[in-house]
């Protein structure tokens, strides 16, 4: 039987903030909402979203035999979003002329793809060594497996109004990871039931496209980082949600930070303290004219082992061309 005690004080040696720990059953009623949300066709068509429903929700259908899933949470706030969504944070116009292209805060630092994999592994690696007869995988966004739910129901947070997860402690610039295991636990944390966002709706107002539709309902059709990362080559035309204008993605280059940056839960929460999450760049320092000028070989070597090398060069500078 695993420890609960011991796993979370394994978790936070590999570099994780908090660890909770859920038991494996089907999340019926979660698997409802998805489902509900794919059929009003907010998904934006995206097929691997429509793939796998019922493993998304039931890690059984992962790990034959699976027992328990060990929910890790690591920050990576380092509050670059105060300054890059000043005008929203402060609740008025932003006349922005977009000089210098808006990155989201997770995609300046390596591909946490790439860094929560190798804490998972090194974390199940320890589990394997104390019980030599479990087995197990990780994931980090790498399988279907519904992350936000299950942290949820590990007791590390609510799922706010923009369909984020709030941790209590970190806020929600938080990335997370999961490993699910065949063994029982000794003890599972209670699923998380408080609503921290009462009345506030602060996230549904600033989002300039409209994206949040209702409180935890994302149209990804009009969501900026969707957009700028999916579908960066897309002409918001009348079969689309967002309507035609200069730049829909309002100069997101990579992701967004809006409805974060306006949420009163990340204004005190503290700083990033995993140096593997530290900033490589600094967005504001990165004129629209020197990424137009950036050699491909450059913007290889400063930027691809973080996540705007999805994007791209080619498709960062035609849509920087337009304007």
């Amino acid at each position: 039987m695993l420890s609960s005690e011991w796993i979370r004080e394994e978790a936070l040696g590999v570099g994780f903030g908090a660890c909770g720990i859920a038991r494996c059953y089907p999340l019926v009623e979660q698997r409802e909402f998805f489902a509900r949300w794919l059929g009003e066709g907010l998904h934006d068509g995206l097929a691997y979203l429509e793939r796998n429903i019922e493993t998304r929700f039931d890690p059984a259908r992962l790990v034959s035999g699976a027992r328990t899933v060990i929910v890790c949470l690591v920050s990576y706030n380092h509050e670059a979003w105060r300054s890059t969504c000043a005008a929203e944070i402060a609740g008025r116009e932003t006349n922005d002329t977009y000089e210098f292209p808006k990155i989201a805060s997770y995609a300046l630092a390596q591909d946490y793809h790439i860094t929560i994999r190798e804490m998972l592994e090194r974390l199940l690696g320890i589990i394997r060594e104390r019980y030599p007869n479990c087995s197990g995988r990780s994931f980090t966004d790498t399988a279907p497996l519904s992350e936000k739910a299950w942290a949820a129901e590990a007791g590390l947070g609510w799922i706010g109004k923009h369909s984020l997860l709030i941790s209590p402690q970190y806020g929600s610039f938080v990335l997370l990871g999961e490993v699910v295991i065949d063994i029982e636990a000794d003890h599972y944390d209670e699923p998380a039931v408080h609503d921290g966002c009462g009345e506030c709706r602060r996230c549904l107002d600033a989002c300039p496209n409209g994206a949040i539709t209702a409180p935890r309902t994302l149209d990804l059709r009009r969501c900026i980082s969707h957009l700028s990362i999916e579908r960066p080559a897309a002409t918001f035309s009348e079969h689309r949600a967002v309507p035609a204008e200069p730049d829909a993605l309002h100069g997101w280059i990579f992701g967004c930070d809006i409805c974060q940056a306006v949420c009163p839960h990340n204004n005190c929460a503290p700083r990033y303290t995993n140096p593997a999450f530290a900033p490589r760049f600094n967005p504001a320092a990165i004129s629209r004219e020197q990424w137009l000028a950036i050699p491909p070989d450059a913007f290889e070597k400063r930027f691809g082992k973080t996540p705007v090398a999805r994007r791209g060069l080619a498709s960062i500078r035609t849509q920087l061309a337009k304007r």
